[in-house]
């Protein structure tokens, strides 16, 4: 299932901590991302890994903050963005952030 694909650091700092159970890799459309879909303790999740050229890390700090801003508001169909145990809202492995 495209498992092996998913560096050791992001299964130790997002997949462990947020015991999410990997399903199958589903496409990420024309964007490049990486995208599993996954079960947690809190439900449906998705991992995200962003495609190798975009975003940068300030880029993705403020979609996810635009994001977890929508959420407060009120917007549930935005997706809830998690945190690592660092308590930041992406992870980067050296070739691309989750």
């Amino acid at each position: 299932m495209n498992h092996h694909l998913i560096p050791e650091v992001i299964r130790q700092e997002l997949v462990a901590p947020h015991e999410l159970h990997l399903g199958p890799m589903t496409s990420g459309g024309l964007s490049g991302a990486w995208i599993w879909r996954c079960q947690s303790p809190r439900g449906p999740v998705a991992l995200r890994g962003w495609p190798t050229v975009h975003p940068t890390p300030e880029r993705l700090s403020q979609i996810h903050a635009a994001m977890r801003s929508a959420r407060q508001q009120g917007l549930l169909s935005i997706p809830a963005v998690f945190s690592n145990r660092q308590g930041e809202s992406f992870t980067g492995d050296g070739q691309r952030l989750w």
